[in-house]
């Protein structure tokens, strides 16, 4: 039972996972500065032209030439910092679809309750003297 219960567990954070998408965007095709897929509480990933690591923010402000963020990672997590977008060679995004994942997770809930609960029927008629009849 409980390994089922695991397996079930296991299985809705595998599918929730793939309700996610990430989106690169290269900072020279967006030579006006608009950057229509990033909003302000975006956690993004930049890849920098003057650090081999990655920078992991969460955007508090972009206009046409900084973009300005909260660092999620590294010594100096939660500091603000403002990059130049010349400096930026590409950003990632990543989104959840919230709407999808939701809808997944009941489906998968709803399967698992079914058969936890057929599971539960089956060792009750096995644990009684009587026999029944399903």
């Amino acid at each position: 039972m409980a390994k089922l219960a695991i397996c079930t567990l296991l299985s809705i954070c595998l599918v929730l996972a793939g309700c996610s998408t990430t989106q690169t965007i290269s900072v020279a095709d967006h030579a006006d500065g608009t950057f229509p897929g990033i909003v302000v509480g975006d956690k993004v990933t930049l890849h920098l032209r003057s650090r081999r690591a990655a920078l992991r923010l969460k955007v508090e402000f972009i206009d046409e030439t900084t973009l300005t963020g909260q660092r999620l990672t590294g010594p100096q997590q939660g500091s603000s910092i403002q990059i130049a977008l010349t400096d930026v060679l590409s950003i990632e995004t990543q989104s959840v679809q919230s709407a999808r994942a939701t809808r997944v997770a009941y489906v998968i809930a709803a399967g698992a309750a079914a058969i936890l609960i057929a599971l539960l029927l089956d060792e009750l008629c096995e644990s009684t003297s009587s026999t029944c009849d399903l």
